[in-house]
Protein backbone atom coordinates (compact mmCIF):
# COMPACT_ATOMS: atom_id res chain seq x y z
CA UNK A 1 0.00 0.00 0.00
CA UNK A 2 1.25 3.55 -0.91
CA UNK A 3 0.23 6.28 0.91
CA UNK A 4 1.52 10.08 0.01
CA UNK A 5 2.03 13.20 2.01
CA UNK A 6 0.86 16.48 0.32
CA UNK A 7 1.25 19.64 1.89
CA UNK A 8 -0.09 22.97 0.06
CA UNK A 9 0.27 26.98 0.14
CA UNK A 10 -2.45 28.93 0.28
CA UNK A 11 -2.04 32.66 -0.47
CA UNK A 12 -5.05 35.50 1.08
CA UNK A 13 -6.63 36.89 -1.36
CA UNK A 14 -5.40 34.49 -4.66
CA UNK A 15 -8.98 33.94 -5.63
CA UNK A 16 -9.69 37.42 -6.32
CA UNK A 17 -6.52 37.95 -7.53
CA UNK A 18 -7.27 35.66 -9.99
CA UNK A 19 -10.19 36.74 -10.94
CA UNK A 20 -8.52 40.28 -11.41
CA UNK A 21 -6.23 38.42 -14.01
CA UNK A 22 -9.06 37.18 -16.24
CA UNK A 23 -9.35 40.91 -17.05
CA UNK A 24 -6.08 41.68 -17.49
CA UNK A 25 -3.46 40.42 -19.59
CA UNK A 26 -2.30 36.81 -19.72
CA UNK A 27 1.37 37.73 -18.79
CA UNK A 28 0.46 38.36 -15.18
CA UNK A 29 -1.06 34.64 -15.13
CA UNK A 30 2.35 33.58 -16.23
CA UNK A 31 4.24 35.14 -13.92
CA UNK A 32 2.40 34.00 -11.01
CA UNK A 33 2.18 30.58 -12.33
CA UNK A 34 6.12 30.52 -13.18
CA UNK A 35 6.27 31.76 -9.40
CA UNK A 36 4.27 29.07 -8.08
CA UNK A 37 6.18 26.48 -10.20
CA UNK A 38 9.69 27.08 -9.37
CA UNK A 39 8.69 27.63 -5.69
CA UNK A 40 7.56 23.86 -6.01
CA UNK A 41 10.67 23.04 -7.04
CA UNK A 42 12.59 24.80 -4.31
CA UNK A 43 10.72 23.09 -1.80
CA UNK A 44 11.05 20.03 -3.36
CA UNK A 45 15.24 20.22 -3.61
CA UNK A 46 15.18 21.27 0.23
CA UNK A 47 13.01 18.50 1.34
CA UNK A 48 15.34 15.88 -0.66
CA UNK A 49 18.57 17.62 0.69
CA UNK A 50 16.65 17.77 4.14
CA UNK A 51 15.75 14.02 4.26
CA UNK A 52 17.61 11.45 6.64
CA UNK A 53 19.63 9.51 4.57
CA UNK A 54 19.37 5.74 5.46
CA UNK A 55 19.08 3.92 1.57
CA UNK A 56 18.51 7.27 -0.11
CA UNK A 57 15.40 5.38 -1.85
CA UNK A 58 12.76 8.21 0.13
CA UNK A 59 15.36 11.36 -0.95
CA UNK A 60 14.95 9.61 -4.59
CA UNK A 61 11.10 9.70 -4.88
CA UNK A 62 10.32 13.12 -3.67
CA UNK A 63 8.77 14.50 -6.80
CA UNK A 64 7.22 18.00 -7.98
CA UNK A 65 4.68 18.24 -10.15
CA UNK A 66 3.33 21.84 -11.68
CA UNK A 67 -0.62 21.50 -13.21
CA UNK A 68 -0.64 24.88 -15.51
CA UNK A 69 -4.87 24.72 -15.49
CA UNK A 70 -5.20 24.85 -11.36
CA UNK A 71 -2.02 26.47 -10.97
CA UNK A 72 -0.76 24.52 -8.46
CA UNK A 73 2.72 22.72 -7.56
CA UNK A 74 2.56 19.35 -5.68
CA UNK A 75 5.17 17.89 -3.98
CA UNK A 76 4.98 14.62 -2.82
CA UNK A 77 6.40 10.79 -1.91
CA UNK A 78 4.94 7.69 -2.62
CA UNK A 79 7.06 5.45 -0.16
CA UNK A 80 5.28 4.04 2.15
CA UNK A 81 7.11 5.07 5.18
CA UNK A 82 7.69 8.44 4.46
CA UNK A 83 5.60 9.75 6.81
CA UNK A 84 7.22 7.82 9.81
CA UNK A 85 10.23 9.43 8.59
CA UNK A 86 8.34 13.08 8.88
CA UNK A 87 6.35 11.99 11.83
CA UNK A 88 7.41 9.24 14.05
CA UNK A 89 6.35 6.39 15.22
CA UNK A 90 5.47 4.94 18.82
CA UNK A 91 6.57 1.90 19.94
CA UNK A 92 4.94 -0.84 19.30
CA UNK A 93 4.94 -4.94 20.54
CA UNK A 94 4.28 -7.47 17.54
CA UNK A 95 3.13 -11.04 18.99
CA UNK A 96 2.63 -13.86 16.37
CA UNK A 97 -0.93 -15.23 16.85
CA UNK A 98 -1.43 -18.37 19.21
CA UNK A 99 -3.40 -20.12 16.78
CA UNK A 100 -2.28 -22.28 13.82
CA UNK A 101 -3.40 -21.54 10.19
CA UNK A 102 -5.09 -24.17 8.57
CA UNK A 103 -2.60 -26.42 7.27
CA UNK A 104 -1.17 -26.81 11.20
CA UNK A 105 1.88 -24.50 10.93
CA UNK A 106 1.89 -21.91 13.40
CA UNK A 107 1.48 -17.76 12.78
CA UNK A 108 5.05 -16.26 12.49
CA UNK A 109 6.36 -12.91 14.35
CA UNK A 110 8.39 -10.34 11.89
CA UNK A 111 11.55 -9.34 13.68
CA UNK A 112 13.82 -7.35 12.50
CA UNK A 113 17.77 -7.81 13.61
CA UNK A 114 20.18 -4.96 14.32
CA UNK A 115 21.37 -4.86 11.27
CA UNK A 116 18.45 -4.67 9.15
CA UNK A 117 17.72 -8.25 8.36
CA UNK A 118 14.07 -9.69 8.31
CA UNK A 119 13.32 -12.80 9.74
CA UNK A 120 10.17 -14.45 11.19
CA UNK A 121 10.34 -16.45 14.43
CA UNK A 122 7.81 -19.02 16.23
CA UNK A 123 5.66 -18.25 19.33
CA UNK A 124 7.23 -20.55 21.66
CA UNK A 125 6.28 -21.66 25.86
CA UNK A 126 9.04 -19.90 27.09
CA UNK A 127 7.69 -16.06 27.81
CA UNK A 128 8.47 -13.45 25.46
CA UNK A 129 10.15 -15.76 22.96
CA UNK A 130 8.33 -14.84 19.52
CA UNK A 131 7.72 -11.64 20.80
CA UNK A 132 9.25 -8.48 18.94
CA UNK A 133 9.43 -5.21 20.45
CA UNK A 134 9.69 -2.62 18.02
CA UNK A 135 11.54 0.69 19.40
CA UNK A 136 10.06 4.50 19.16
CA UNK A 137 11.70 6.11 16.27
CA UNK A 138 11.46 10.17 16.62
CA UNK A 139 9.95 12.18 13.86
CA UNK A 140 12.77 13.57 11.74
CA UNK A 141 10.32 16.17 9.60
CA UNK A 142 12.01 17.02 6.40
CA UNK A 143 8.64 17.88 4.13
CA UNK A 144 7.36 20.70 6.85
CA UNK A 145 10.87 22.50 6.96
CA UNK A 146 11.32 22.51 3.46
CA UNK A 147 7.55 24.13 3.46
CA UNK A 148 7.94 26.60 5.90
CA UNK A 149 11.23 27.78 4.53
CA UNK A 150 9.82 27.91 1.07
CA UNK A 151 6.29 29.63 1.82
CA UNK A 152 7.48 32.80 2.08
CA UNK A 153 8.80 33.19 -1.00
CA UNK A 154 6.20 31.91 -2.89
CA UNK A 155 4.30 34.64 -0.84
CA UNK A 156 6.36 37.31 -2.49
CA UNK A 157 6.48 36.38 -5.55
CA UNK A 158 2.92 36.44 -5.82
CA UNK A 159 2.69 39.86 -4.27
CA UNK A 160 4.86 41.42 -6.12
CA UNK A 161 3.75 40.35 -9.57
CA UNK A 162 0.33 41.35 -7.66
CA UNK A 163 1.77 44.96 -6.81
CA UNK A 164 3.09 45.50 -10.81
CA UNK A 165 -0.17 44.69 -12.56
CA UNK A 166 -2.11 47.79 -13.93
CA UNK A 167 -4.99 48.56 -11.58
Amino acid sequence: MSRSMRMSVEVEGLDEALRRLKAYDTKSTEKISEAIRLGGQNIGKEARSRVPRRSGKLRKSIRTRFDSTAITSTVRTNVPYAHLVEFGAAAATVRPRSRARKGGKPKLALRIDGRGFRRFVHKSSKPGKGVVHIPARPARPYMTPAYQSGKPRIENDIKKVLREMPK
